[in-house]
């Protein structure tokens, strides 16, 4: 993301395993951060990248997305479970996120309508 975000004029604040090299990091105006938490109140966009383990499970989870902003874009195109959706549809519908796009479901077989209305 961080390559793909700089032809955007965007300040990438990246939290990942491994700290990119230097350099990329410069020529991409990213920012690493050690932990999720270090970054929520400061970001426009939110997107997910990460493999569902139990460690990533909920990863973002209703303390998470209730930090946001609410002209937060938050991206899902990775796992679904990752974001806990419940938390995230509650907070749509009260205003709280303005956007939210959504590639992959927790449980792709059994989504409700209600899921998707409340979404919408």
């Amino acid at each position: 993301m961080v390559r793909c975000e700089a032809g955007f004029s965007v300040k990438e604040h990246y939290q990942n395993r491994n700290r990119l090299e230097r350099p990329t990091e410069e020529k991409s105006d990213a920012e690493w951060r050690y932990g999720l938490d270090e970054m929520l109140d400061e970001i426009d966009f939110s997107t997910v990248h990460r493999l569902l383990t139990n460690e990533t499970e909920n990863l973002q989870n209703f303390g998470h997305l209730n930090r946001l902003r609410p002209q937060v874009v938050v991206v899902n195109t990775e796992r679904g479970g990752v974001i806990e959706e419940e938390a995230l549809a509650d907070l749509i519908q009260v205003g709280k996120l303005a956007w939210v796009s959504l590639d992959v479901y927790a449980n792709e077989t059994k989504i409700t309508l209600n899921f998707f209305s409340s979404i919408m």
